[in-house]
Formats: C-alpha cells, sequence, structure tokens
C-alpha cells in the first residue's frame, strides 16, 4: 500500500502519521537516514521506498518487495519518478465497496455516458492491461488522435516528466 513520498521526511528526526484501518503507523526519518515505520507498540520493518514512493505492508510474513513489485521496478524509470514532489493530498471517504472502486477505475465502458469529455480525449475501449502477475494491475489506454493529455482542453500544461517519448506520449497509464 502506498503511504506517502520519501520528501515529506526529508532530514532525520521527520515523520508523519498513517492510519490504516484500525492501525496507526508512525514513518519516521532515523539518524542514519533511513525510512522506518512502527506500529503504536513494536517496530514494524516491512517499508520499501520505490521510485519515492513509501510503501508498507502489515501482513505478519510479507512478501518481499521487490517480488511483489518485479513487474513494476525499472518499468517507468524514464519518467525520472524519484524528482516528482507531493504538491497536494486529497483523500477521499467513499461510501462504496472498495472492488467497485477498483473495477471502476480499472475499465471505462461507462466512460461515454458518465464522462463523455474524457470519451472524446481518450479511446475508452483501447485499454489494455500489460501487467498480469502477482498483485500488481495495470495498464493504459490511449489518447485521441486530437489530444495530448487528459487536460480538459487536452492540450498539455507542463513540461513531459523526464525523458518520456514515442508512444508512451499518446498513453494513460493507470
Amino acid at each position: 500500500m502506498c503511504i506517502g513520498r520519501a520528501e515529506q521526511i526529508p532530514h532525520p528526526g521527520n515523520y508523519f502519521l498513517v492510519n490504516i484501518g484500525s492501525e496507526s503507523i508512525i514513518v519516521v526519518r532515523n539518524n542514519n537516514g533511513e525510512v522506518r515505520s512502527f506500529y503504536n507498540l513494536c517496530r514494524h520493518r516491512a517499508i520499501e521506498t520505490w521510485e519515492g514512493f513509501l510503501f508498507i505492508n502489515l501482513a505478519p510474513n510479507p512478501e518481499p518487495f521487490t517480488t511483489a513489485f518485479a513487474p513494476l521496478i525499472n518499468k517507468f524509470t524514464q519518467w525520472y519518478l524519484p524528482k516528482l514532489r507531493l504538491a497536494q493530498r486529497i483523500e477521499y471517504n467513499i461510501k462504496a465497496n472498495w472492488k467497485l472502486i477498483l473495477q471502476n477505475y480499472s475499465e471505462c465502458y461507462h466512460c461515454p455516458l458518465v464522462h463523455p469529455k474524457l470519451a472524446q480525449m481518450s479511446l475508452y475501449r483501447s485499454g489494455e492491461n500489460d501487467l498480469f502477475s502477482g498483485a500488481i494491475l495495470g495498464g493504459f489506454m490511449k489518447l485521441n488522435d486530437n489530444a495530448l493529455s487528459l487536460t480538459i482542453s487536452g492540450k498539455r500544461c507542463g513540461k513531459t516528466l523526464g525523458e518520456v517519448g514515442g508512444e508512451d506520449l499518446k498513453k494513460v497509464y493507470y
């Protein structure tokens, strides 16, 4: 579970709190500059940093991060994700089954009726999963020929991340 970004705690002694279900977790950067997390009761070591993102696993015997995230390791290197900085965090409390939210995000058959502007920018039937195994599910949709981005105007609103180019400029990853 992604819980934040490493730049939220840039210096030794910096910390933030995160609630996961009924558990309260403190995430801290120690005097050696390492990121650690703790339950209220005991030390917890299942935290990993990937491309600047912080992930935590509360399972008693978690699968090694490098095994669980193998499909993503080096997949987005050209995006320069570690250079990104958190600008704003928005949390939504949604009264719905988590499966409904996940499935809604992973398919776009409803887009022409519910999100017509989005359907004008992307080929809603072009969705492809390129991650199939393990706990990671994801893929992309293609932008329409007249769209450069999923902004309201369809134009880019900033510089391209990192060295992203070629076909990736016409894809929206999810």
